[in-house]
């Protein structure tokens, strides 16, 4: 199959398990999931639905109890932790809410991080080309306390992008910042996917930041549920509320 047709995730009858016995819970339920190359797609639901799991089990931080995940043409599913630590490293990028920058790094050692963790050597010019691309090309000598919200995400953002990750996950990346900041960094995720190919795959509870992306999936006790394509805030909003109302 030619690689651009090979979806940057793909999820088939995933269901992923926790305790056991009378205790046991069922957090995601035979989830089927193609997620294109070069496409924005956002995850909500009710809290409790799954997705904070779903997000796990694709980007490999957390094993699935029964199905399959492919990220690309590599089998996430049927690979052990060191092999899955390595295709985070190399094929992933994360971007979280509490942005995760080390506070004795300059914005540019951040950036680094990846690149250095998987013992490559750091290229200037890619760092500082990054940066310009989000926006923080003049904060690069700057620490993450001499930063705002907003540019520190920024920041967390060339960091997921520079080891050309496949695909990027986002845990809430805009839950810790103000309206402004978040609606700037939501821009510029929905940017980097259509002028330069990304692919971003984001948890959220805003119904703002869904409508950035091109699709929205809607989870409700581990199952996707409803889909929204050119999502609308309105939109979003209607179909979380008819969410609640069903008690899911």
């Amino acid at each position: 199959m030619d690689e651009a047709v090979v979806p940057a995730l793909r999820m088939d009858r995933v269901s992923k398990e926790y305790g056991r016995g009378s205790g046991r819970v069922r957090a995601l339920d035979s989830v089927d999931l193609r997620v294109e190359r070069g496409s924005f797609v956002a995850v909500m639901g009710p809290s409790g639905s799954g997705k904070s799991t779903l997000l796990q089990c694709a980007a490999g931080l957390d094993e699935v109890s029964d199905g399959t995940v492919h990220i690309g043409r590599i089998p996430v599913s049927g690979l052990d932790e060191t092999q899955r630590a390595m295709l985070r490293r190399d094929r992933v990028g994360f971007v979280f809410q509490s942005y995760n920058l080390l506070a004795g790094l300059t914005a540019a050692q951040n950036i680094e991080v990846p690149v250095r963790l998987a013992g490559g050597r750091v290229d200037p010019v890619v760092v500082r080309d990054l940066a310009s691309r989000v926006g923080v090309e003049d904060l690069l000598r700057r620490r993450p306390h001499e930063m705002s919200g907003g540019q520190r995400q920024r920041v967390a953002l060339a960091r997921a992008l520079v080891t050309e990750p496949e695909i990027v996950f986002g845990d809430e990346p805009t839950g810790a910042l103000d309206t402004g900041s978040a609606r700037q960094v939501l821009a510029l995720m929905r940017e980097l996917v259509h002028r330069d190919g990304r692919t971003i795959v984001m948890v959220t509870h805003d119904p703002v930041a869904a409508a950035h992306a091109d699709r929205v999936l809607f989870l409700a006790d581990g199952r996707i549920v409803d889909e929204a394509t050119s999502p609308s805030v309105d939109g979003v909003l209607r179909r979380m509320a008819r969410l609640e109302a069903a008690g899911c």
